[in-house]
């Protein structure tokens, strides 16, 4: 059964925006193009995936856009917009005119205030998302949480999902707030989580085993329905392989039925994305 990456970044060093990619990420600083996701994921059953931004400039979504327009393994793409921007509503909707274009992400520790995303300055932005049927991922960490639930029950028709599961403190053990704020964020039904980023969050000895915990976290709290697998390829790279980790994950999921690991490996991002909708455009 074909399967869906919901989270994969692709970039290109010349283009200069990627402030916080240096050299001493050795093994991520160069070029990461169409062709180098398409030899990640033969060996998988990957069939398509959605390309999410990598810094918070219009050109690279732009860049993007233009890249993979008529790639037919990039189902969709995740740009970025400043919402705060008064000009951010004509830019959603000009954005939206593109087919692939879904929706938009934040980075939230960026953003230097943790409750940015609940502030007035943004309500014009989320509002413009909701209205044009786009999409929120939210990378955020625990103390962003509140302000991710403040946001869910303003619009109820904006759909938001937690990037890599809000990056708990796995190595420290220190995740009794994040539980419960997550468990806030997932008791509205328009929050969804990525099944993403988890082997950065461990010591460099890290085990699939240390995973366990985390992986049923989420699913006990959002059900697979609203969990979506993600690589965060090539990021991935640092911590683990793309076949390792697809097939770590379906080890952590295996007590599910068959539907439910569908959910979680493809109609959940399939469904959060509209991207049979946006196929047919």
């Amino acid at each position: 059964m074909l399967e869906i990456d919901a989270h994969f970044h692709l970039w290109q060093l010349e283009r200069g925006d990627y402030s916080w990619l240096s050299s001493k990420r050795e093994i991520i600083y160069k070029d990461f193009l169409p062709e180098d996701y398409h030899r990640a994921i033969s060996e998988t059953q990957i069939s398509q995936g959605v390309l999410v931004q990598s810094t918070n400039t219009l050109a690279e979504t732009e860049f993007l856009l233009n890249l993979t327009a008529d790639d037919q393994r990039v189902a969709a793409v995740v740009g970025w917009v400043d919402l705060a921007n008064k000009d951010a509503p004509k830019q959603l909707e000009a954005l939206s005119k593109h087919r692939k274009f879904v929706g938009v992400r934040a980075i939230l520790p960026l953003e230097g205030d943790d409750g940015w995303l609940a502030s007035e300055e943004v309500a014009q932005g989320l509002a413009s998302l909701s209205r044009l049927g786009l999409t929120l991922d939210v990378l955020a960490l625990s103390h962003h949480l509140p302000a991710v639930a403040a946001i869910l029950p303003r619009y109820p028709d904006l759909q938001v999902v937690i990037d890599h599961a809000a990056k708990p403190a796995l190595a420290s053990g220190d995740t009794a707030k994040w539980q419960h704020d997550m468990q806030v964020c997932a008791s509205f039904a328009n929050c969804f989580c990525k099944f993403s980023g988890f082997t950065a969050l461990l010591a460099p000895d890290w085990q699939a085993t240390d995973l366990k915990d985390l992986s049923e976290a989420v699913l006990r709290m959002f059900g697979p329905e609203r969990v979506m697998w993600g690589s965060d390829w090539p990021v991935l790279n640092e911590t683990s392989s793309y076949k390792q980790w697809r097939q770590i994950s379906g080890e952590l999921i295996e007590s599910l039925a068959p539907p439910h690991r569908h959910q979680l490996f493809a109609g959940t991002a399939a469904h959060f994305y509209q991207l049979a909708k946006r196929a047919a455009r």
